[in-house]
């Protein structure tokens, strides 16, 4: 095995995650444990010891991005395979069959696959060829058409049964209740596998003559709720009871024995209710319920006064109070006398659920009819027709032999319809499920995290014999204390009632890393105290300030303190410290409080990065664009006509406005249009300037509207902007590169919209304004400008952040409220529950909310809380060294006693994340409270740091801004003195790599500092590495057109500093497409992408090199440095940039690319050649990597990108 390559340190758990066979496989793999590596090296193992081909493989998970990079990484690890055994001519070739079938392996997402069975199988259920998916924007607009014509059908039917749900349920300004309730209940249908089964399964039920309560899903649930509650309200009591017998004298009697008497009391009055309960008399308690409890009041007795302290009266209140405060919620569920009410309101919901039902089916057939026209399918189609095709039994046969191992990633995030389309393809033992249902976060897109746990507990329970489960929980990404506190969280809020699943030894992180040390730290919790007691003493400006505005100048204050400090790096294996781009702010929305935080960042001199998911459309430069775009489609339109005219594209002024409408005020013997009012201008006017500029406008946008109808769409929109220059407008203004993106973003939107053949100009505009009418449903974000290697700090939401990590994580709005989903509709959806309406009483005019709405509520409720301590989960398990938690809270200390009165995971108790946090932490999470006064000092300190360096800027750094006299500054001498004195060195004391290389081979004589004169006689060479001290006159003076051969190798790397590592950048193709891309964003010229060859770019992603640096664990690019070293007797400082350098096992490559032609004929001499040239620069590349980062360096690689060879340098 080549040394070089890393070898994996699996734990045991991994080994039996990778090696075990023969049976499905669950494996429940924690945050930071490894579960992709594990998941390829069983891939591996399979191809490589059982001699399975890539196409005998499935591999299944939910994101195209994970797709890819799981490709990617077989890819990688069989390529190492390949290098591994050399000398096993069998096992290479059989491996090289699998990697050149690697492009085309069922690697995918669900949707995917299941589109490529009905791609190959559309016959079987009679569907047309050539089907293709129907984007989200077009899916909505057919969908509003489909309801349009569905109401429209049924209010000129007139029938019955419609208008009486319509008079229940819709508003008497609107039908949009009906709309929502229809369109909500297809959704909810096409996540199931069988919809009409599910739903005809439902309206019998209603339909029933026959109740049994002990079989029905909503008592069923009902009793379970009442059970919870019931236990909590015991145990409050019951810890009640403890608190008051800790009370005792020197003799170890009671102190309290009434109050305890008393407590005991109402302790025993709720468990013969919940005894009741278990005995299964549901009925029998809801009733004792609903009379009331009767707590006994907790009058102190004389003789016991002294002994019930404040702080002992506080506590019992608030235990008692939360016992209390569940009965309450209990007593409003007893309604009813017998379960015969209950049987009463299903008969009563029956008709409305039957009406809906059959609107609902009539909605999707035409519905289903649009898509068929057009030959579309959307995304549910795609799983429901896979699903159909497999009912066939030789298709379904097909794919069972073809796939000998199927492995499922993220399997926290399946649904029904998924599992079964699994269910019929599979094998009774050839599955390998891994994920982890404490990251089960996408319940809103329906995923369902009970499928994980139904089959973890059955798994686990030995039920299934052909089936066992891998728990893997060492944690390699976490320092110790992280994984501590979220041991010590975790396993108090995440129990079975609370998310349905423990949080056990199996479940609880294990410190993976060996690293123990000083950088080690203990995460910590940050209150911002917004009490406003003591407000006359504070600045009004922060008095003034809301909760989260509060909390975002501390995140920034927090971010300024992390700066810097040092961590150890795992990967790296060295301590480094931490910079921007190491932190991450996350929170559980950003939509509002981001922006504040962005704001307070940006304020504060902290590069930030904030990608925003909506609002795309009411950005000023959109708006004015697209009122641009209505004018040429539509001159006549006055307000769209003044937003251009006043835009900086054709610069109107506010008083020539006027003037044209005063003008026609005065010509006109009635009020006309101000777009009227223009024209009449342009034709009737004064002459005069004003009138020339009309007249112009008009003629630009005859033009425009020429072209409109002429041009494919994108390019009429990129046309325009360049005509208007309104893109370089944008650029120049605060947020301009945000703001060209944004134009970028509506040109590419144009293209999409062009390339599915919907129509020209003005079907865009009606496309565009349907996309901005549904904001709310559709997600239209600013376009993104991360890049990669930018050193910002990133605000983004806790689901952006899964499958991410990061150095430093500030968690924030942790006090904000845990909100629960509510439609808002009178009607309530559950997969097991069924669904339950609001009882209406059109006539009257009143309603009530029927016992299975109300459950259905209750269990939604249930399972948003179950997400919101996963989501948690997810967050706290983000960082990899330090973690800062925070949050704004009135009276901080206030809420720390009231949280003492909270037992340990009584989740429902609390009502945000820092309540769970303080209840469940207890003393092992440090917490730092800020006041209000600390915030206003650490502002004003800032201001006087600006002010300071706005002084020093003006008047010069150590001066006294006092001082008027230009003569008594320090720095006024240097005005006096020659920029270059006679008498200095004439080497320079700091050199790049290249002119010190060049200096040391003597192969160009020491660069002598300049004087004016030399600025004034020296022929300016271009710039190069060697020759720092350059000037030259720009091309577009000159009228050059050819690039230097500097100036070529500079675009050579820029595209591969920014090309990703992917092995799709093999093909020449994927690399020109990408240099397109770079060129529509501006990061090369034209110019620069038509220089580079992409066959180039190609051939080194496909030599050995390259593939070293696509299987990599660390790589990275364009490295800047400067370091001290002794030249020619002195100490200098030497500057340079390191193209590329990557990790094989704990020792970099380093790789060092050129563009220089090489004639092949003489390529054998030119090597020799080369080494002499680049020993020195490769030798102090080689030193300064190795200072740097404490690792050494065991080979150092000359890439010649126009040979497409390389050569190892020898020092």
């Amino acid at each position: 095995m080549n040394p070089g390559r890393r070898m994996m340190n699996w734990t045991d758990r991994q080994i039996e995650a990778i090696e075990k066979s023969g049976r499905n496989l669950l494996v429940s793999a924690a945050a930071g444990s490894g579960k992709t590596a594990v998941l390829v090296e069983r891939v591996k193992r399979l191809i490589l010891e059982e001699g399975v081909g890539v196409n005998e493989i499935l591999v299944v998970t939910f994101t195209n991005a994970a797709a890819a990079e799981m490709k990617e990484k077989i890819f990688a690890s069989l390529n190492r395979a390949l290098s591994d055994h050399a000398g096993d001519p069998e096992k290479q070739q059989h491996l090289r069959q699998q990697l050149s079938l690697i492009g085309r392996a069922n690697i995918s997402t669900f949707h995917a696959f299941a589109f490529e069975i009905v791609r190959r199988y559309y016959h079987v259920i009679g569907k047309a060829p050539g089907l293709s998916l129907c984007d989200e924007t077009l899916q909505s607009i057919l969908k509003d058409e489909s309801m349009e014509e569905l109401l429209e059908g049924c209010f000129e039917s007139g029938d019955p049964a419609f208008i009486d749900f319509l008079d229940r349920y819709a508003t008497a300004k609107s039908d949009q209740n009906v709309r929502e309730m229809i369109t909500v209940l297809h959704r909810f249908l096409q996540s199931l596998p069988d919809p009409k089964g599910w739903a005809q399964t439902h309206v019998e039920r209603h339909a029933g003559e026959v109740f049994s309560p002990e079989e029905d899903p909503v008592i069923c649930h009902l009793s379970d709720r009442v059970r919870r509650e019931l236990t909590w309200v015991v145990s409050y009591l019951e810890k009640t009871t403890e608190e008051l017998m800790a009370c005792k004298d020197a003799f170890g009697a009671l102190c309290l024995p009434d109050l305890t008497a008393k407590n005991s009391q109402d302790a025993a009055a709720c468990r013969a209710i919940l005894d009741q309960v278990g005995r299964g008399q549901l009925l029998q308690a809801l009733s004792r319920l609903a009379e009331g409890i009767s707590f006994t009041v907790m009058s102190v007795k004389k003789n016991e006064k002294p002994f019930y302290n404040d702080d002992l009266k506080a506590l019992v209140n608030g235990l008692r109070d939360a016992a209390k405060k569940r009965i309450r919620k209990l007593s409003g569920l007893a309604g009813f006398q017998d379960w015969a009410g209950v049987f009463e309101e299903y008969k009563m919901m029956q008709p409305a659920l039957e009406t809906l039902f059959e609107l609902v089916w009539s909605f999707d057939g035409i519905y289903a009819a649009k898509k068929e026209k057009k030959n579309l399918l959307d995304f549910s189609d795609i799983e429901h027709f896979a699903l159909e095709i497999l009912q066939d039994p030789q298709v379904c046969r097909e794919y069972r032999e073809q796939f000998r191992y199927i492995f499922i990633d993220e399997y926290q995030d399946s649904n029904g319809v998924q599992e079964a389309l699994i269910r019929q393809i599979c094998r009774q033992d050839n599955l390998f499920m891994v994920g982890d249902v404490k990251q089960s976060i996408y319940k809103f897109r329906l995923a369902e995290p009970e499928l994980f746990i139904e089959k973890y507990l059955s798994y686990k329970s030995g039920r299934c014999a052909d089936s066992s489960i891998v728990d893997l929980n060492s944690n390699f990404r976490s320092k110790e204390g992280i994984i501590d506190l979220v041991n010590r969280v975790f396993s108090s809020i995440m129990h079975p009632e609370a998310t349905g699943l423990a949080y056990d030894s199996d479940a609880a992180l294990i410190k993976g890393s060996p690293y123990k040390g000083p950088c080690d730290e203990k995460p910590i919790l940050y209150l911002v105290d917004t009490d406003e007691s003591d407000e006359a003493e504070i600045d009004p400006d922060i008095a003034e300030l809301k909760a989260v505005e509060l909390e975002a100048i501390q995140a920034a204050s927090i971010i300024k303190e992390q700066l810097g400090q040092v961590i150890y790096d795992d990967k790296a294996g060295l301590e480094r410290p931490l910079a921007y781009r190491d932190m991450a702010l996350l929170m559980r929305a950003v939509s509002g409080n981001g922006e504040i935080y962005y704001r307070a960042l940006a304020d504060a001199g902290i590069p930030v990065i904030l990608e925003r998911n909506e609002g795309y459309f009411n950005t000023i430069e959109i708006q004015v664009f697209l009122n641009l775009l209505r004018l040429i489609d539509n001159r006549k339109q006055d307000i769209p006509l003044l937003s251009v005219l006043r835009s900086p594209i054709f610069g109107f002024t506010a008083d020539e406005l006027a003037a044209v409408r005063i003008f026609a005020n005065l010509s006109c013997s009635e009020r006309i249009s101000y777009n009227a009012a223009f024209l009449r201008y342009a034709s009737d006017g004064p002459q005069g300037g004003l009138k020339e500029k009309c007249s112009t406008f008009l003629r630009k946008l005859d033009d425009w509207r020429d072209q409109a109808t002429h041009r494919p769409l994108a390019d009429f929109l990129w046309s325009l902007m360049i005509d208007t220059q309104y893109h370089i407008f944008v650029r120049a203004i605060p947020g301009g590169t945000q703001r060209q993106a944004n134009l970028q973003a509506l040109v590419d939107k144009a293209a999409a919209y062009e390339a599915g053949n919907f129509g020209g100009l003005y079907g865009f505009i009606r496309h565009v304004e349907f996309l901005a009418d549904k904001k709310g449903k559709i997600d239209v974000g600013q376009a993104g400008i991360l890049a990669e290697d930018a050193d910002a700090v990133q605000i983004m939401t806790i689901h952006k952040s899964k499958g991410l990590e990061f150095p430093f994580v500030l968690l924030a709005g942790l006090n904000k409220r845990i909100l629960h989903q509510s439609s808002g509709l009178p009607l309530a959806l559950h997969k097991d529950l069924g669904l339950g309406f609001r009882l209406v009483d059109s006539r009257r005019g009143v309603y009530a909310d029927s016992l299975v709405y109300r459950m259905i509520n209750d269990r939604i409720r249930q399972e948003d809380l179950a997400e919101a301590i996963r989501i948690l989960y997810v967050a706290m398990t983000r960082p990899k060294d330090r973690l800062a938690l925070l949050a704004a809270v009135r009276k901080p200390s206030e809420l720390m006693e009231k949280i003492e009165a909270v037992l340990p995971g009584d989740v429902e108790h609390a009502g945000t994340y820092l309540e769970m946090l303080l209840s469940a932490a207890g003393g092992d999470l440090p917490v730092r409270i800020i006041p209000k006064e600390q915030l206003a000092r650490g502002l004003e300190e800032e201001q006087m740091s600006r002010s300071r360096l706005q002084q020093n800027l003006e008047f010069g750094f150590g001066t006294d801004a006092a001082s008027d006299d230009p003569e008594k500054m320090p720095w006024t001498r240097y005005l006096k003195e020659p920029c270059f004195s006679p008498e200095a060195p004439q080497e320079p004391v700091k050199l790049t790599v290249s002119q010190l290389a060049a200096m040391e081979a003597e192969s160009a004589p020491p660069r002598k500092r300049l004087s004016a004169e030399d600025v004034e006689e020296e022929d300016w060479v271009a710039e190069t590495e060697s020759h720092p001290f350059v000037f030259r006159q720009p091309s577009f003076l000159t009228g050059e057109k050819i690039l230097s051969s500097a100036e070529i190798g500079t675009a050579y790397h820029s595209v591969l500093e920014r090309i990703p590592l992917s092995i799709q950048y093999t093909k020449e193709e994927a690399v020109f497409s990408f240099l397109q891309d770079l060129v529509q964003k501006e990061m090369v010229t034209p110019r620069e992408a038509s220089a580079v060859d992409p066959a180039k770019i190609a051939a080194f992603f496909r030599s050995e090199t390259g593939a070293r640096i696509l299987e990599a664990p660390e790589v990275l690019r364009e490295a800047s440095f400067v370091m001290k070293t002794m030249f020619r007797g002195s100490e200098r400082l030497v500057q340079g940039t390191i193209d590329c350098y990557f990790k094989e096992g704990d020792q970099w490559v380093l790789v060092d690319y050129k563009s220089n032609f090489v004639d092949p004929k003489t390529w054998q001499e030119e090597k020799e050649r080369l080494q002499r040239t680049y020993r020195t620069q490769m030798r102090l590349y080689k030193e300064a990597l190795e200072k740097i980062t404490r690792v050494p360096v065991k080979e150092a690689i000359l890439y010649l990108l126009a040979a497409e060879d390389q050569l190892t340098m020898t020092f």
